[in-house]
């Protein structure tokens, strides 16, 4: 069956195609691209058609734009708190990561469409627990893990790589409740696979270097600080886009233009 394409499914596959090729171009003038892997390569070109699959089915145009923002906003802020506590540095002739945001972009539209199809379906158990504790102990761990595992680095750390993380763990811990826990088991399982992958072949092309001795991302950045940040993305953009975060993913993009289109009447 072929797949219809409106205005608004058009839209939003464009907007994915013009961060994957702005963050294309970014890699290729500041110096990166002679660092690129084809497991990387492999990894993006999949990254970058399982978005625009979610693009055109199961987003709507205002959630995409302002999940891309966050995603785009915090991602870089993350890079600058990072690179800043020399936890990681990168590897490009001028040390610049100006690719960072549509990259992110990128990652925050694909851990959407794993919340929205196979990880929410695989939590449908979860739809069982009502009460919102389970919320909050969720996001407790998650915060205390994400300080413990920051802890080797504690000696190095300035106040605002803390006071950063005070600030998105208090929006997780504060917001959690909005969401269904099965969306929020979803959001957390999503942050974990598509940080792990991120960091991880990211760092083995040679984009990025970790400060860990090992070479390995460091725990707190996977296990931490990915779900915490996608939380952020996750959240504001439904809140702003009108969706219900007791549910699963968000309104498609036939369903929003159907809500706009009664709206205007």
């Amino acid at each position: 069956m072929a797949l219809r394409m409106g205005a608004t499914e058009r839209w939003n596959a464009g907007l994915v195609l013009a961060a994957a090729l702005a963050g294309g171009l970014l890699l290729f003038f500041e110096g990166y691209a002679g660092r690129l892997r084809w497991f990387f390569v492999l990894y993006a070109a999949a990254t970058l058609v399982w978005d625009l699959w979610i693009a055109v089915t199961a987003i709507s145009r205002r959630r995409l734009v302002f999940l891309s923002l966050a995603a785009g906003l915090v991602g870089y802020m993350t890079q600058v708190v990072g690179v800043g506590n020399r936890i990681w540095v990168y590897t490009g002739p001028a040390r610049s990561f100006y690719f960072v945001p549509f990259t992110f972009v990128l990652a925050a539209v694909a851990m959407y469409g794993l919340v929205r199809y196979p990880l929410g379906i695989l939590a449908a158990p979860l739809d069982g627990i009502k009460a919102r504790w389970p919320n909050l102990l969720l996001a407790v761990a998650l915060v205390v893990a994400l300080c413990v595992a920051a802890g080797r680095f504690s000696s190095g750390l300035n106040p605002g790589f803390w006071a950063y993380y005070l600030l998105l763990g208090s929006f997780l811990l504060y917001g959690s409740r909005r969401l269904a826990f099965r969306s929020l088991a979803a959001v957390v399982v999503a942050g974990w696979i598509v940080g792990l992958a991120s960091e991880w072949l990211g760092s083995q092309s040679g984009l990025w270097a970790f400060q860990t001795g090992s070479g390995h991302p460091p725990l707190f950045l996977v296990l931490g600080s990915w779900p915490t940040e996608f939380f952020l993305y996750y959240a504001s953009s439904g809140i702003v886009a009108g969706d219900p975060l007791d549910q699963v993913g968000g309104r498609k993009p036939a369903e929003a233009g159907a809500c706009a289109s009664v709206a205007g009447r």
